[in-house]
């Protein structure tokens, strides 16, 4: 039987997920912390129909020095047991993700680790004798002495310029399961990583971890190693603690207004619910602290530029909830323009000033006067200001905000000993992830 089986079959038609840097490199905090949740999730259950046939051959085929014949995508089916609706979604889906045929495949036995491989090949290909990682498609599992990994594989692109993507399901003894997913670029042997680890326990609540390095700054770029972790089990609503640590050096990285900066960006973000008057639940970011500050004077809480959203700072605390919730990118809503948007009134910026609920009726001299029709998402997506769902959003979060309890959270607060602590822990990560840009999928 087909090792994905192994998996709960749950849905099977899911919108065909893009990079987890495309669904997560702009996002924050909670935000980005669900948002690498669910594409996971949504990831892993796409794989189990795109990479049903070679599922199918790393049941059914022995490693074998010789490429050998693949089934037929109604086999991989069949050997699935679903049923004729499921098929013919599982067919459309696999279709569009797949526009060619899978004929061939080369099955190998990895020397690292015995982990058995599956990889497509060009059906003029006579021997299986190339590194499996520079396949266009693969598939692995690993039987370990406590858990069990199974690893799918895609790279897209050319020997100089490539984008690979790579996700893991480890199912441990115990029952949990943890899926680890990473996007590697390489332009010119020069790789960066997003990496988000999603651990599930026995209770159903998850640990997330998300983990980016985007390789060494050139003329052009700020150098940028990050890593956000929740600080306790969390479910997809639910309260939460969020932290992050970064590192930004290079010609580039400018703290304070001065370039060649090399600086720590700390974040902690508290998440709680606010029971809007519809009966819905809403988790939002209630507060959150940032704090900036060189490595030299990591130790001197004086020198941190701090930035706190919350109740204290109600424009910035609506639009950093705002923009995150809808994934919105380039230009962001200031408070007026939001509370435009809940009212379906014409939406106003000034280029380069941020208005408050002060100043919304006010003109604005010597700033250029937009109306806006649209919004940039991430992926280069626009939307537009009288979307529902947009609407929708605005007027929740608003709501959220303004029936919020202000008192101070002391648990995002960020003395020197969280700063210290939070360092520690990217280290510790630093190390874990120093080979997160590994093609060797089966390891």
């Amino acid at each position: 039987m087909p090792s994905i089986l192994k998996l709960a079959i749950s849905v099977l038609l899911v919108a065909p997920q893009v990079s987890l840097s495309n669904e997560t490199s702009n996002l924050q905090g909670y935000y980005k912390s669900k948002a690498s949740l669910n594409y996971s999730i949504k990831k892993i259950e796409q794989n189990k129909i795109d990479f049903v046939i070679l599922d199918e051959a790393l049941s059914r085929l022995n490693p074998s020095a010789a490429p050998q014949p693949l089934a037929s995508l109604a086999q991989a089916l069949d050997s699935v047991g679903y049923s004729v609706d499921q098929k013919l979604q599982a067919t459309a889906l696999y279709q569009e993700l797949n526009p060619e045929s899978e004929d061939y495949a080369c099955v190998v036995a990895a020397s690292e680790n015995n982990a058995k491989i599956v990889f497509l090949v060009d059906e003029d290909t006579t021997s299986c004798s190339q590194a499996p990682e520079t396949a266009s498609k693969a598939i692995s599992l690993l039987n370990g002495s406590r858990y069990t990994t199974l690893s799918f594989y895609r790279k897209f692109g050319n020997d100089t310029s490539a984008q690979y993507y790579i996700e893991q399901l480890e199912k441990d003894d115990d029952g949990s399961e943890a899926i680890i997913t990473r996007f590697i670029t390489d332009y010119s042997n020069a790789k960066t990583v997003e990496l988000a680890k999603v651990d599930k326990n026995v209770s159903g609540s998850f640990m997330v971890e998300h983990f980016s390095d985007y390789g060494t700054p050139t003329t052009d770029t700020v150098g940028t190693r990050s890593y956000q972790w929740t600080a306790y089990p969390i479910r997809e609503n639910s309260d939460a603690l969020i932290n992050s640590f970064s590192y930004f050096y290079g010609p580039n990285a400018s703290l304070e207004g001065k370039n060649n900066s090399p600086h720590y960006w700390a974040n902690k973000e508290s998440v709680s619910a606010s029971t809007l008057a519809s009966g819905k639940v809403l988790y939002f970011a209630t507060h959150v602290e940032q704090a900036l500050v060189s490595p030299d004077n990591i130790e001197s809480t004086e020198s941190y530029t701090r930035f706190r959203y919350s109740a204290e700072g109600r424009s910035d605390w609506l639009a950093y909830n705002f923009n995150n919730a809808n994934n919105l990118v380039g230009l962001s809503p200031d408070e007026c323009m939001i509370y435009s948007i809940r009212n379906q009134d014409p939406v106003i910026r000034y280029q380069g000033y941020n208005r408050t609920q002060a100043n919304c009726t006010e003109e604005i001299a010597n700033f250029e006067r937009i109306e806006l029709t649209q919004l940039t998402k991430d992926n280069n997506q626009v939307i537009s200001v009288t979307d529902s769902n947009l609407i929708l959003s605005a007027s929740e979060i608003i709501e959220a905000i303004e029936s919020h309890d202000d008192s101070a959270n002391s648990s995002v607060i960020i003395t020197k000993d969280n700063m210290l602590s939070m360092k520690n822990q990217y280290d510790k990560a630093v190390e874990k992830y120093k080979e997160a840009t590994s093609l060797k999928f089966w390891q």
